[in-house]
């Protein structure tokens, strides 16, 4: 079972990368300053592009280095670059005057607070759900939770420092905060059990191994997209051969009706009617001298009149049958 030390280790550096996450945006209003960092607006976007390759290049290669060398190795790599982004950029307050010196340590500091970002959150979700392999969704939305909670008071943070022009305290306390958390994951063992210890590697690469599921099946990306074609084209199929299917009434009677109903008489009284159609002679209705068992033959009228007349149910939507009987008044 892990020691208190080993998790305030993986906790405390959740809480610790959502405060590097967002202490560069939190500074949007001084980078972008003219009295501050003086960048232009296409300057300021730019700086976030490092961040984002970073942590997707961290988070496709911490895998292959926690099968390597352990998992260990990755969150004292991604603590390492943590330290390091968010030292360079409390430095480049130093140097805010000098825009070109100040923009290319900006961008060297996101850059490495990506990598920091993806290995550390990579390995630290895997500690998490290795050291509680009974409550691993719990113990992970703790972690995120304290992650959350690193970003919304980076903002906080920065504002107040501003204040007084020390912004530049915040980064340099997450940078010793990260040497802190390094230091103390040095002395800890931060081993997993021997089943979680196994599937360390596939711990680490849950979150992208995981998207590329969502997104692309277990194969290529045509060929999930045939295998999501497959099951609509068969709902599809089904949809249409049920909805054609003749109903339980059209079955018994062997011919369909207008309402579904059909009608049962024999073949040759069905060409009667017809050849009466035909030449006007309509004197009775369809169906109304039929004879069925235990029922005496109705006259016109009060045939028509009481006879049930029952709508075609659609086998697709399983409405109930509505059934409508015109009484004698």
């Amino acid at each position: 079972m892990a020691r208190a030390t080993e998790i305030a280790v993986i906790y405390g550096g959740g809480l610790a990368q959502g405060l590097a996450l967002v202490s560069v945006p939190a500074a949007a209003t001084i980078l972008t300053a003219a009295d501050g960092y003086g960048l232009s607006s296409n300057q300021y976007g730019s700086i976030f592009l490092p961040l984002f390759v970073g942590s997707v290049l961290a988070s496709l290669l911490a895998p292959t280095l926690a099968r390597r060398r352990g998992l260990k190795t990755v969150l004292l790599a991604g603590f390492g670059c943590n330290a390091l982004a968010m030292a360079t950029f409390a430095l480049s307050a130093a140097l805010a005057g000098v825009n070109g010196i100040a923009f290319a340590m900006v961008l060297a500091a996101t850059g490495l607070l990506g990598l920091g970002f993806g290995g550390t959150l990579t390995a630290i979700n895997a500690y998490a759900a290795g050291f509680f392999p009974a409550r691993s969704e719990t113990a992970i939305t703790a972690l995120h939770t304290l992650l959350g909670t690193g970003t919304a008071l980076a903002p906080l943070i920065v504002s107040l420092l501003a204040e007084g022009g020390a912004w530049w305290i915040l980064p340099a306390s997450i940078a010793a905060a990260a040497v802190l958390l390094s230091g103390l994951a040095l002395s800890q063992p931060l081993a997993l059990s021997s089943s979680a210890g196994g599937a360390a590697p596939a711990l680490a690469a849950a979150a992208v191994a995981g998207l590329y599921r969502c997104a692309f099946g277990s194969g290529s990306p045509s060929r999930y997209f045939m295998a999501s074609v497959k099951p609509c084209s068969a709902i599809g199929e089904r949809s249409i051969s049920t909805s054609s299917a003749p109903s339980r009434s059209d079955r018994q009677s062997g011919a369909r009706g207008v309402l579904g109903g059909g009608d049962r008489r024999p073949p040759a009284r069905r060409r009667g009617f017809r050849a009466n159609f035909r030449t006007g002679d309509l004197s009775r209705p369809a169906g109304a001298d039929r004879r069925r068992s235990g029922v005496r033959r109705r006259s016109v009228g009060r045939d028509v009149r009481g006879s049930s007349v029952r709508a075609c149910r659609p086998r697709l939507l399983r409405l109930p049958a509505a059934k409508h009987r015109h009484r004698q008044q």
